[in-house]
């Protein structure tokens, strides 16, 4: 069902390790830094769950609109005046909205049998993934990305140094430890989950880094570091109007024996099928369509800045 963003603001407060510099943040929906962001979320949250929307941003008023598997050219089009109402609620300045990630997920679940297609892929776990996250009207963020450093492994293999990328260093009978880093999780103090994964391709000697899962953003020994927010405790909303409301923040993960258990993870040891499902599936395409109706509303949004300084000047 649709959450209020009152809810929304209460699902969030979930204990999570959230760091900027050397400061823990508490409460992400009160510190200063991170407040005007967590109120604009929950904002959309209203506004999405307004029943005055309902036809425009719900599917039978049950599940979020952009969780819809298109299936027409009416169904994209549903989906893109969902995108295009969320994109204009924040002038197209959060690339980070709840229907960001929803696409690829949804564009993943379109086309399951890629999961089926190799070993280490897991269509159950896809599909009970999906529909979780479509029932429950979960916010998800992404990190597929290693650290810039880790991309050179020859520099760490001379070092006599460990690798940063995140990768499997233990499984068992419950599930598989992840230890390393990924980056970067865009929204991810706002987020309810992750999707971890591998856009980027692997050697196939990669395989343990090849995991590709979906897990909450409070897990015991995951870490979230966000860069310096643009949002300062002595800002005043009428001198930053868009920083003060529009700061999604980006964080790397840090995981330190971080447990996942099995039935949230969908690829495993094979490092192809862990890049191939975003492009194998609309999975890539049905992201990359929020992206273009954000792109329309904020290249419309500054057009309509300049104009406005050109008449003014």
């Amino acid at each position: 069902m649709l959450m209020t963003g009152k809810e929304y603001l209460e699902s969030i407060r979930d204990g999570r390790t959230l760091y900027v510099g050397r400061e823990q943040i508490a409460d992400q929906t009160r510190h200063p830094a991170f407040a005007g962001g967590a109120r604009t979320y929950a904002a959309l949250y209203d506004m999405k769950s307004d029943p005055a929307l309902r036809d425009l941003m719900s599917i039978a008023g049950r599940y979020s609109a952009y969780y819809l598997q298109p299936r027409s050219q009416e169904d994209l089009r549903r989906r893109n005046r969902a995108h295009r109402k969320i994109a204009e609620f924040c002038f197209g300045l959060m690339g980070r909205t709840p229907d960001a990630v929803a696409g690829n997920i949804t564009g993943l679940s379109m086309k399951p049998e890629v999961f089926d297609a190799e070993p280490g892929g897991n269509r159950s776990n896809l599909l009970k993934i999906y529909d979780h996250m479509r029932r429950d009207d979960i916010f998800a963020t992404y990190a597929i990305v290693p650290p810039p450093a880790a991309r050179n492994k020859e520099y760490y293999q001379a070092q006599g140094l460990q690798q940063p990328a995140l990768r499997v260093t233990a499984e068992d009978d419950k599930g598989v430890t992840l230890n390393g880093m990924k980056m970067l999780a865009s929204g991810a103090a706002y987020a309810h989950e992750v999707l971890i994964g591998n856009v980027m391709p692997l050697a196939p000697d990669q395989l343990k880094e090849s995991i590709t899962c979906v897990i909450p953003l409070n897990l015991p020994g995951l870490s979230l570091w966000s860069r310096r927010p643009f949002n300062r405790a002595d800002a005043i909303e009428f001198d930053e109007p868009l920083t003060y409301r529009f700061d999604e923040s980006d964080c790397m993960l840090v995981f330190k024996n971080v447990e996942v258990p099995w039935e949230k993870v969908i690829v495993h040891d094979n490092p192809g099928l862990s890049r191939n499902i975003y492009i194998q599936t609309p999975s890539h395409v049905m992201a990359n369509h929020q992206c273009n109706v954000r792109f329309g509303t904020k290249l419309r949004f500054m057009v309509a800045m300049v104009t406005l300084i050109a008449r003014a000047t």
